[in-house]
Formats: C-alpha cells, sequence, structure tokens
C-alpha cells in the first residue's frame, strides 16, 4: 500500500522542501531590508544630530565675535553679562540657542586655556588668540576653533556663502548681502566642506567676518 501512495505523490515531500527554502529566502531577504531600512534611519538621525551640534557651535562662534569686536568690554565677565550669562569657574562663557547650548572656550598665544581668573582679567583682549566653540544638541557635540585677531579691530559683520559655488547662504546685516561694508575687509575664519546633503545643501560652507582696522 505504501509502495502505491509513494507512485501517487512521488514529489510531495520535494514540493514541501521547496516551499521551506523559498520561505526562508524570502524571510531573509524581508530581514536584510528591514535592517539596512533601521540602519539608514539611525544614520540620518545622527547625521541630523551632528548637523544641530555644530550649527549651534557656529552660532556660539558669530555671537562672541561680534561681542570681541563690536563691544567694549574690560573683562570677560562684562562680555558675558551682556549675552545675559557668566564667565565660569571653567573660565568660559556658556550660553543657549533655540536647538541647544554652547560654551566658549578662550586661548592665548602659548595655546593655554582662559581660567576663572581671567575671566575678571583686563588685558584679556591684548591675549586672547583662539577661540573654541563646542555646540552641544541632545547628546551629540560638535566643536568649532576660531583665530581672534589681537588687535583693535571695528566689527562689520558676518556673512556665509557656499563652499563649492561662493553663491551667498547667510547675508551680512550690515550690508543686507553676502558683502562687508565700504573699507572693511574680508576674513574666513571657518570652513565646512562635507558634502553630505544635509549640510548646506551638500555645498560646504564658508564663513567671514568684516572688519576694519582702528
Amino acid at each position: 500500500m505504501f509502495k502505491r501512495l509513494e507512485k501517487m505523490f512521488p514529489r510531495k515531500g520535494s514540493v514541501l522542501v521547496f516551499s521551506i527554502i523559498i520561505l526562508s529566502v524570502m524571510l531573509v531577504s524581508a530581514l536584510s531590508i528591514a535592517t539596512v531600512s533601521v540602519m539608514d534611519r539611525q544614520n540620518s538621525f545622527n547625521t541630523e544630530k551632528s548637523s544641530r551640534s555644530f550649527q549651534v557651535a557656529d552660532s556660539g562662534v558669530e555671537v562672541i565675535l561680534h561681542e570681541i569686536y563690536s563691544g567694549h568690554f574690560n573683562t570677560l565677565n562684562g562680555l558675558a553679562s551682556d549675552l545675559g550669562t557668566t564667565c565660569n569657574a571653567d573660565g568660559q562663557i556658556e550660553a543657549s540657542t533655540d536647538t541647544g547650548k554652547y560654551a566658549i572656550s578662550f586661548y592665548d598665544d602659548f595655546g593655554e586655556k582662559f581660567t576663572s581668573d581671567d575671566c575678571s582679567a583686563t588685558d584679556w583682549r591684548d591675549r586672547i588668540a583662539k577661540i573654541k566653540s563646542e555646540g552641544v544638541s541632545g547628546t551629540t557635540t560638535r566643536a568649532v576653533e576660531v583665530a581672534v585677531a589681537a588687535t583693535a579691530m571695528e566689527f562689520g559683520g558676518i556673512y556665509q556663502t557656499y563652499y563649492s559655488d561662493s553663491d551667498c547662504l547667510t547675508e551680512n546685516p550690515f550690508t543686507a548681502d553676502c558683502t562687508c561694508p565700504t573699507g572693511y575687509t574680508a576674513s574666513m575664519f571657518n570652513e565646512f566642506k562635507d558634502g553630505d546633503s544635509d549640510y548646506y545643501d551638500g555645498k560646504g560652507m564658508k564663513q567671514y567676518f568684516c572688519y576694519e582696522k582702528n
């Protein structure tokens, strides 16, 4: 009887095995697609957080440079007070934006970081050579370092252009375009070449400040 059944249904086992193989391949494919999708979303999320942190750090640089070149502060305590904050125990000035917070550190010509003692020093403007802005958005931190001229200057605004084609990205509020006021010099103090589409339309960025020596 069993021999007759085998003759009647010789391929039943083969069909079952083949079906299991097809289902296994489909399951593996589905899992692979799901894994790639999750990884892509995670990478996109990380890139977005990194971009926000960079922009926060960049905002800190703009604010502090404006205060340095346009303000007349005898001490860093005075500068910090004008921003509604303080020069803390680490010699830093911390402030917040809509998307995060930044901490500004100050360095002299020898690369030595300012301490709390420098918050009340009256010669800080002559000694400062570089500032470092650390932007934090969520759990992501990005830093921007910028050299600072030691000579007294008149501030003429800040503007941004795309890195790849130099088209205007953010206008200078002093001129309403990407130029300096007449008689002022443009100095590039920051650039970002990353080609990621989430960063400045994939074109990168150059940032300039305008100054006139007294």
